[in-house]
């Protein structure tokens, strides 16, 4: 039962991701070393993009939100349904780019189940499930439509 449930929680994953925002993924999940991906994205010297986010956990809803990162920190988080900015003690429910590989990564370092998909040409994760989201024991993380900030920002 366990494993049939866990095999749903990654066609979900898959499926999630085939249909998020027009990104072009690596064509597998993978549960193999995320510092290889992590240091394509590293050359590329993002520290300052947008996305949109959103989660599946067993955790405070969250919805479908427009992150805004800049310096490598959240700068703003919007609701891409209501319009509104999410209160700011919320915002460290959610991941930058950097971070969600800080934490792909220590799952691999210690054997926690993690698998991940990752977009093709700037290798950051724009899907990942940590831990058993089948036993409400892991976070499923979507990244979609990311796009490099170029204009200026006041910190």
């Amino acid at each position: 039962m366990r494993r049939t449930l866990r095999r749903l929680s990654l066609l979900t994953l898959v499926t999630a991701a085939a249909c998020n925002g027009g990104n072009t993924f690596v064509p597998e999940l993978t549960s193999r070393d995320p510092a290889r991906q992590k240091e394509v994205w590293d050359r590329e010297n993002i520290l300052s993009y947008d996305y949109t986010y959103t989660r599946q956990c067993e955790c405070l809803p969250l919805g479908e939100v427009r992150v805004s990162v800049r310096g490598g920190n959240v700068y703003d988080v919007v609701s891409t349904t209501t319009g509104q900015q999410l209160p700011h003690d919320r915002w460290n429910e959610i991941p930058t780019v950097n971070q969600l590989f800080a934490e792909l990564i220590a799952a691999y370092q210690s054997g926690e189940e993690f698998q991940a998909m990752y977009d093709r040409r700037l290798r950051y994760p724009a899907a990942a499930v940590i831990g058993d989201v089948a036993v409400d024991a892991g976070t499923a993380h979507y990244i979609t439509e990311l796009e490099r900030y170029e204009g200026p920002w006041f910190p």
